[in-house]
């Protein structure tokens, strides 16, 4: 039976699809399953590098391109390909305004290149980005700064450094964009780039046409993708900017998102 062959589940991981835990529970293991079971399409977004990702969709199975780098990258986890990719090549203002930020405040920044993710400042704060996403993140001597890069990750104590540090940022022209993935995490991305514009090109790369899509997250770096879809939902423990009339409340993220989406909406809704 493939009644969901035309609907399409797009889940942001951490405080969506994760539980407190950064696992998947085995309730959302097994709405998924049922889901894709009936012919559902079902695939990962994040602002995780893939290396951050891989686990999750093996431990899933996912067969479509998962969104990476909120938006940055979108990749084939069967055919282990980069089919999209875009970079930041004028960095260097940035970077050692960084540099200068790090020696006053307790912040920790990753940079992200050739797949791998390269720190400086506050170790603990890396260390802890570290455990959650299970890579490695190298000390910034080891990268080569000749080279693009994919974004900025600048993690904070103080959302008030960030903010200000963001303001900095579109003063010097440069072609970037901003957004904040959690309440202290600022991304740096390259100009255009956000999860609803990577939403568009993921639809390029499905046969199947006139999707019912439906996207979850929890953060103001899946805004975008919530619109784009044709039904955008958010957690119970949702930034409060996604609190919104044309979007839908679900339950806490540790409550098992996918699992309340797929018995609360999509079987009332095309279950046959």
């Amino acid at each position: 039976m493939a009644e969901f062959e035309k609907v399409l589940l797009i889940t942001d991981l951490d405080g969506t699809l994760l539980n407190a835990t950064h696992q998947v529970s085995e309730a959302n293991k097994a709405a998924i399953a049922a889901f894709r079971a009936r012919g559902g399409l079902f695939t990962l977004a994040s602002g995780r590098m893939v290396g951050g990702m891989k686990h999750i969709a093996e431990e899933l199975t996912v067969d479509l391109p998962i969104i990476s780098y909120n938006g940055g990258m979108l990749y084939d986890p069967v055919q282990q390909d980069v089919l999209y990719e875009a970079m930041i090549e004028d960095y260097q203002s940035i970077l050692e305004d960084l540099q200068s930020l790090v020696s006053v405040h307790e912040i920790g920044v990753e940079i992200y290149q050739e797949g791998q993710s390269f720190g400086f400042g506050s170790q603990e704060i890396l260390d802890i980005s570290a455990y959650k996403q299970k890579v490695t993140i190298a000390p910034l001597v080891e990268a080569d700064l000749t080279q693009p890069i994919v974004k900025f990750m600048i993690m904070g104590r103080d959302r008030s450094v960030l903010e200000d540090f963001e303001r900095h940022v579109h003063t010097l022209g440069l072609p970037v964009d901003t957004v904040y993935s959690e309440y202290l995490y600022l991304e740096i991305l390259p100009q255009g780039v956000s999860k609803g514009n990577a939403l568009k090109r993921l639809l390029e790369y499905i046969p199947h046409k006139d999707l019912a899509v439906i996207a979850v997250g929890d953060n103001l770096n899946d805004l975008a993708m919530l619109l784009e879809a044709d039904y955008g939902f958010y957690p119970e423990n949702a930034y409060q900017d996604l609190v919104r009339d044309d979007l839908h409340p679900t339950v806490h993220h540790t409550e098992h998102v996918v699992h309340d989406i797929y018995h609360n909406f999509i079987l009332p809704k095309w279950a046959q």
